[in-house]
């Protein structure tokens, strides 16, 4: 039974024991795409796929979620632009930097917690656009390293115009409380 209806799973795979049938994750974001999929859903990006979704990015296909690791949202930034020059293709890093600041709007930062194992959110990030060929940003909430809680910056994210055309209410925190914790309704 499907999970998810409309769903298609696709998954990459090694070399046999002969060295043939090897389904790189490029090959497959290319295949999803001629699928005309709403979202596209990647595992940890790690290869030359990244060139391969910030184009699929820049076509229509919104709703695109993956994972890169990284020590912080810039660095994961970084890390896109390295993984997509990695591509046969070899776009400029100048390129990557435009497609990655037009296509991306927010990178959510997790770190395990050290205490449980479990995985919490450390930063959100939102990306604002383009400065020369850096990718401008700033952060919205972090977490406190004391408190252990997720504080919101101050910064009013740019993004809530499109929070409210797709129903994710969104409220400006009022006391100090909530400003203390941002609010998402």
């Amino acid at each position: 039974p499907e999970l998810v209806p409309l769903c298609q799973s696709l998954e990459a795979q090694g070399p046999n024991a002969e060295g043939i049938g090897e389904i790189e994750q490029r090959d497959l974001v290319r295949n999803a795409l001629r699928m005309r999929p709403r979202r596209l859903v990647l595992g940890e990006v790690r290869g030359a796929e990244a060139w391969d979704m910030l184009r699929a990015l820049n076509t229509g296909h919104k709703g695109c979620f993956s994972s890169v690791h990284a020590n912080s949202p810039r660095d994961a930034l970084d890390a896109l632009v390295t993984l997509g020059m990695m591509a046969p293709e070899r776009p400029p890093e100048t390129v990557l930097a435009r497609l990655i600041s037009r296509s991306i709007t927010l990178v959510i930062q997790m770190a395990e917690q050290p205490s449980t194992g479990r995985r919490w959110i450390t930063h959100v990030f939102e990306i604002t656009g383009l400065e020369g060929s850096t990718i401008s940003g700033h952060d919205l909430w972090v977490r406190d390293e004391v408190t252990g809680g997720l504080e919101w910056t101050g910064t009013r994210p740019k993004c809530m115009a499109e929070f409210a055309r797709r129903g994710v209410g969104y409220s400006v925190p009022t006391d100090s409380a909530q400003q203390r914790n941002g609010v998402l309704v």
